[in-house]
């Protein structure tokens, strides 16, 4: 099977790129270079169906769905990032030599604000955050509702990437504390950072007192609270919160 429109170079260069993980084979293109042949083939009258047939994955529907993928991908991916991108075979030994990032986390990476993209691009490189690391700054973000600064913060610290310790406790605030709840973030934050003053000594960098999350950062760089100490910690962060007001 061939497709309409693309040259024997490009039929090969493509069936030797995408989807090519377990074929032993280099991918021959970068994902940017694959997207512009598929492009192509789609503006020569090929549909998706026909290049999933012809690239002979395991099925056509993960065919069509890589297809579909790839091209949606370097339409939602900042500019300034399109050549960062290469398949998985080729990330390891690139991202030693120059900035770099596999496919399917660039994929996690388009999901973010197009004026974030190249700040989480930049930590993912500079601290080896994997595809699922992405996927945790995402729920960070949405879901505990983080800034991306304290996402990517949250996470350095749970992979021990951080230099400033950080501890974070999973909370529900209406339970705790109605009146606390009921405040602007700024007055929440205030609040926790006087509640933090009367437990630690250490002097504290950030804090935030979410609705989910509550967090707090120290100042000086290392271990502040040890491991066997967490738990009365947390314990006495709640209590607090509780009696405030």
């Amino acid at each position: 099977m061939t497709l309409k429109g693309l040259s024997d170079s490009e039929l090969f260069d493509l069936k030797r790129s995408i989807g090519n993980n377990y074929s032993g084979f280099e991918p021959h293109l970068k994902p940017l270079q694959v997207s512009k042949v598929l492009q192509k083939a789609l503006d020569c009258e090929n549909s998706t169906k026909d290049i999933a047939e012809f690239l002979e994955l395991k099925t056509i529907a993960s065919g069509r769905t890589m297809v579909t993928r790839t091209i949606r991908l370097f339409k939602k991916l900042h500019p300034n990032l399109h050549n960062s991108v290469v398949y998985k075979s080729h990330s390891s030994k690139d991202r030693v030599k120059k900035k770099s990032i596999s496919f399917q986390s660039a994929v996690e990476l388009s999901r973010f604000e197009l004026d974030k993209q190249e700040e989480v691009f930049e930590e993912v490189v500079k601290n080896g955050f994997s595809k699922e690391n992405i996927k945790t700054i995402i729920h960070y973000t949405k879901k505990a509702k983080l800034s991306l600064e304290e996402s990517i913060e949250k996470l350095k610290t749970d992979k021990g990437v951080s230099e400033f310790q950080t501890i974070y406790k999973d909370i529900k605030l209406n339970e705790l504390n109605k009146k606390i709840y009921s405040m602007k973030q700024l007055e929440r934050n205030k609040v926790f950072k006087n509640i933090c003053k009367q437990i630690f000594d250490s002097e504290v960098k950030e804090v935030h007192l979410g609705v989910f999350t509550l967090y707090v950062t120290f100042e000086k760089k290392g271990t502040i609270v040890k491991q066997i100490e967490m738990k009365d910690i947390h314990k006495q962060i709640e209590e607090r919160i509780k009696k405030y007001g």
